[in-house]
């Protein structure tokens, strides 16, 4: 198929065999236990395999959902990010995008997060992320902890339908995140088109 663009999910996605995150220690904001060792079991090695035929693959990920210690439902399927973990969920990604670059796998790009605004009811990794703490993560918090951490990860925003065109203006407003982000992720599987009006 010759594709040049492959998304990973960071942790469990909606299709993932089991429920999984790289960090399940409460309160551990710093991610002093965080592990991709599953990732090495799996994903890492197919992704390499997959950079030995096309090198110049694009490579992009998104997390479904942060570990439930983080949330309000204190687990991965359902609920909403609580704002007193928004500086550990930074850190949590940037921890994911270290460890797979000293695995030798170079992430280009990252979302703040898969599909803010549905938590699917409960029923699979899911969390809704609300337009004010995107605008803080990916304007402050995201760009603080990629250089914390000595990555060159780009930041996508919003990673989800074109019916929320007008969130996504309004989080593009924020001159932090305008100066801070790459791109706008979107799904075109869902609801809208890409041809609305302002």
């Amino acid at each position: 198929m010759n594709l040049s663009m492959v998304r990973l999910n960071c942790g469990a996605s909606d299709y993932a065999t089991e429920l999984y995150n790289y960090n399940d220690v409460a309160g551990d904001v710093e991610m002093n236990h965080f592990s991709i060792d599953r990732d090495r079991l799996y994903m890492i090695p197919v992704i390499k395999e997959v950079l030995k035929v096309r090198p110049d693959l694009f490579v992009y990920s998104a997390v479904w959902s942060e570990p439930g210690w983080m949330k309000t439902s204190g687990a991965m399927c359902g609920g909403a990010l609580l704002d007193e973990y928004l500086p550990a969920y930074a850190n949590y990604v940037a921890a994911y995008l270290k460890a797979y670059k000293d695995a030798g796998v170079k992430i280009d790009a990252m979302s703040i997060h898969n599909e803010p605004l549905t938590d699917q009811n409960g029923g699979c990794p899911a969390s809704l992320v609300s337009e004010e703490q995107e605008i803080m993560l990916a304007g402050k918090l995201f760009p603080e902890a990629f250089r914390k951490a000595g990555v060159e990860t780009k930041i996508w925003v919003h990673d989800y339908d074109y019916t929320y065109w007008e969130r996504v203006n309004r989080i593009l407003a924020d001159k932090d995140v305008n100066s801070n982000i790459d791109a706008v992720a979107w799904h075109p599987y869902g609801t809208g088109t890409p041809n609305f009006q302002k």
